[in-house]
């Protein structure tokens, strides 16, 4: 139910100021003796501090200076005075610097607007002036209060163009909106004769979910105010400062969703709506890699895969939507993986979440809507009239402490990445941090004269003991090099051949070392860089032979390595083992 605004309402800025608006059009419609605000009106004054301003002058403080643009959404063609559309309390407006406008206080206490079409809609307090009225031909309209309303409105450009006819009871015509109003509220609005005042029966459930909104809140917040940014804004300030958009684009998440979770939530939206808060503001945004912005744009460059990307960011990935399904196979092998890595079962950490788990996995939409119940529960028990400022605030707390806890499980996967579960926004991450696949690569160094030959060879059921039906343990694979034959030999005496060794070797950790090769020979071999070595001290003139012939011992090795076992990019390791060369390596 939409609410009308005079000039008496009260609007706040995303970017910190207050606001206030004067109607520049309409002189025929008011309420208590103030005009009611339509499309026409404009900037009456304003205060405060304007965050975005702040920012630009490197954290000096800066006034509120609010330019209005053309306002949006809030007002009907079909509700109008003086010919331009009346706006209510859902009524938006962009200042030209950035920031967005919004009301808190409508200035009517909820008393004109109580219904939400044409023929239900009833205004007793509003007035039509008398002169206006009978420019229009019609009789001068009365003011009632309560239920003796009956009213006839004029149906003219001069005056609201509600309907022209007489509303019999206002009361009765409006008695089944006001029904599902008082239903939807979370107060005790039988038992209190403040709620006939208030304007929170009244408010509208409406949930916009916007993605330029909460980007734009995002950065009034975050940019160039090192105050205001947590260590994973921070984490995301330096991936950017590192890549921009040369190999992926950056997705706006809204850590509590709009649409698919918070929206089913009816009640508790109109009281957060009530309580002014807003499901696009900075708190309630994580900034995510993903295929392409968050308008569409592709970034430029070349393009790095899902796994790359969130092996280079460390970020989350973010497409698609946040409810998703995993196979049976993958569900065994991610709580299999959950087990190794976090040393707690999948079932035991779901009821620290509050979910119920019934042996499968939890998406990201799962995990919300028990938020979003266990909230809806709270309320339900604690039944208070919620227009105060303690009620207010306590409610912007507990929504906004809910965006950190899992603003904050999200960020974290730039530890690790199982350091974020259960929450992961999108089927990849959550199949990056337990379920990549368990085939591996490894390279096996032979000496050949003065040169070390360097074979690679991917390497395949090597996770699970159990003896394959041919007898063997493992198997070992050649890899078809793109960039040319494996085999490589090279002279690594010469800093020219390392870096081409380093190249060759790409994002391989494992290596296996045979007789007579040695480990510092090897630049990116040695510490810090990560990097597994095992040492055969026999001589190898058949690869495959030899590793078959030492699969048990390799395949201990391998399944020990792999417990820490962490994806990463080739582009990332070869840039860290080149870094470490030149910067003194051997």
């Amino acid at each position: 139910m939409a609410e009308y605004l005079t000039e008496n309402a009260e609007f706040i800025c995303s970017a910190g100021g207050m606001i206030k608006c004067r109607e520049a059009g309409n002189n025929k419609v008011r309420f208590s003796g103030s005009k009611l605000l339509t499309t026409s009106a404009v900037l009456a004054s304003c205060k405060g501090i304007c965050a975005i301003k702040t920012a630009a002058a490197q954290g000096t403080p800066q006034t509120c200076q609010c330019m209005l643009t053309a306002w949006s959404g809030g007002f009907s063609p079909g509700k109008i005075a003086t010919g331009v559309p009346l706006l209510t309390n859902t009524a938006t407006n962009i200042c030209s610097i950035g920031g967005v406008i919004r009301p808190v206080l409508s200035g009517v206490l909820g008393k004109v607007a109580n219904g939400s079409s044409a023929s239900a809609m009833a205004m007793p307090a509003a007035t039509v002036l008398k002169d206006d009225a009978q420019k229009a031909g019609g009789s001068p309209a009365k003011h009632h209060t309560g239920g003796e309303a009956k009213e006839k409105f004029v149906k003219d450009s001069s005056c609201v163009t509600i309907k022209q006819e007489v509303i019999e009871d206002s009361q009765q015509a409006s008695a089944g909106a006001a029904d599902m109003q008082v239903a939807d509220l979370l107060c005790p609005y039988h038992d209190c004769e403040k709620c006939r005042e208030c304007a929170y029966p009244h408010t509208e459930i409406k949930v916009d979910n916007n993605a330029k909104l909460l980007l734009n809140s995002y950065k009034a917040w975050t940019e160039n105010q090192p105050e205001h940014q947590d260590a994973t804004d921070r984490h995301y300030y330096k991936m950017w400062d590192e890549y921009e958009e040369s190999m992926w684009g950056y997705q706006s998440h809204h850590v509590i969703c709009g649409n698919q979770v918070f929206a089913k939530y009816s009640r508790v939206v109109k009281l957060a709506l009530f309580c002014g808060y807003d499901i696009n503001n900075a708190l309630n945004c994580i900034r995510l890699v993903s295929s392409s912005n968050d308008y569409g744009q592709q970034p430029g460059g070349k393009r790095a895969s899902a796994y790359d990307a969130m092996s280079l960011s460390k970020i989350q990935w973010h497409l698609g939507g946040h409810s998703y399904n995993f196979t049976q196979q993958e569900i065994e092998l991610i709580r299999k993986r959950v087990k190794l890595y976090i040393k707690h079962d999948a079932d035991e950490l779901y009821k620290d979440s509050g979910a119920v788990s019934r042996g499968d996995i939890k998406t990201y939409q799962d995990l919300l809507e028990v938020e979003m119940r266990k909230l809806e529960s709270h309320l339900s028990r604690k039944i208070v009239c919620r227009n105060t400022a303690m009620q207010k605030n306590a409610f912007l707390k507990r929504m906004n402490d809910i965006s950190k806890k899992i603003k904050d499980k999200l960020g974290a996967f730039c530890e690790k990445p199982h350091h974020s579960f259960p929450y992961y926004v999108s089927k990849m991450a959550f199949l990056y941090a337990f379920a990549l696949p368990r085939t591996g690569k490894i390279a096996l160094l032979r000496r050949d004269g003065n040169q070390v030959v360097i074979e690679k060879f991917r390497v395949e059921r090597f996770e699970d003991t159990m003896t394959a039906k041919d007898g063997k343990k493992i198997t070992f694979k050649q890899i078809q090099d793109v960039n040319g034959a494996n085999p490589k030999s090279f002279t690594l005496g010469q800093q020219e051949m390392k870096l081409e060794c380093i190249n060759f070797c790409d994002n391989i950790k494992n290596f296996v070392l045979t007789e007579n090769v040695e480990a510092d020979e090897i630049a990116f071999l040695a510490q810090p860089v990560r990097s597994n070595v095992y040492h055969i001290q026999e001589k190898c003139t058949d690869s495959f032979r030899f590793l078959q012939e030492h699969q048990t011992e390799l395949l201990v090795w391998l399944q020990e390595n792999m417990d820490d076992y962490v994806y990463e990019a080739p582009i990332k390791v070869i840039r860290d083992r080149r870094k470490y060369l030149l910067n003194g390596g051997v």
